[in-house]
């Protein structure tokens, strides 16, 4: 009887990526707390990834905006353009 073929090994993003999923959906909704929730994590595992990302990109809280609440770097500001003026704080009329 022939063996059967080991499966592939399964892809995982790398890590950098994962932190990005959880920062974009920390913007969506607007705490780590409900992050958390919606990532079935713990809230202390959003905090360190938020708090990697800034250190990782040299991102800069900006507390009061409606976009990039928080993060905001020269690179993120190049992306205002290409989003028609969403990401840089100023939606398009």
């Amino acid at each position: 009887m022939p063996a059967v073929p080991a499966a592939p090994p399964s892809f995982q993003p790398p890590a950098a990526i994962v932190d990005l999923h959880i920062l974009d959906l920390l913007e969506l909704t607007e705490s780590q707390e409900r992050a958390a929730a919606a990532l079935a994590v713990h809230q202390s595992t959003v905090s360190r990834s938020l708090q990697l990302m800034r250190r990782e990109f040299k991102l800069v809280p900006r507390l009061k905006a409606r976009v990039c609440r928080h993060g905001h770097n020269a690179c993120v500001q190049g992306l205002d353009g290409v989003q028609g003026g969403a990401v840089g704080g100023t939606a398009p009329p």
